[in-house]
């Protein structure tokens, strides 16, 4: 599959993703309400996230993970719609090498990491439920 523009996502596979995380959200206890649960079967999270870093020996060294690349994509997907926390900065920069931006200035921080997560995440460890 040639995905360029991770907005392109195939529908079907996304709407897939989308209701088997929110049958594993009510399953493990995290969603009790129906329009959470309508959230999640809607909202199409890998707009959010077109690319994140991935630790996959957990040594520390991190590799970009890309919806736009076509040797990457169903990993991509598959993660984005998963109950994990993906990283989608490390020391202020994106899978690009591209620092974020704030009225103008570089945004960065030495060792700071942006997290893209699901509510059970939170809901663990501090009890609440959504």
């Amino acid at each position: 599959m040639s995905i360029r523009n991770t907005s392109d996502a195939d529908s079907g596979q996304v709407r897939r993703l989308k209701y088997a995380l929110a049958d594993d959200l009510s399953s493990k206890g995290y969603i009790h309400t129906p329009a959470w649960r309508k959230a999640f079967e809607r909202v199409p999270r890998h707009v959010f996230v077109p690319r994140f870093f991935l630790d996959r020996e957990h040594t520390g060294r991190y590799e970009p993970v890309d919806g736009s690349n076509p040797g990457q994509h169903d990993e991509w997907l598959t993660s984005v719609y998963s109950d994990e926390t993906l990283i989608t900065q490390l020391d202020g920069t994106d899978c690009h090498g591209v620092a974020p931006r704030l009225g103008g200035q570089t945004v960065a921080g030495r060792g700071m990491a942006t997290r893209f997560t699901v509510p059970s995440a939170p809901a663990k460890s501090s009890g609440l439920v959504v």
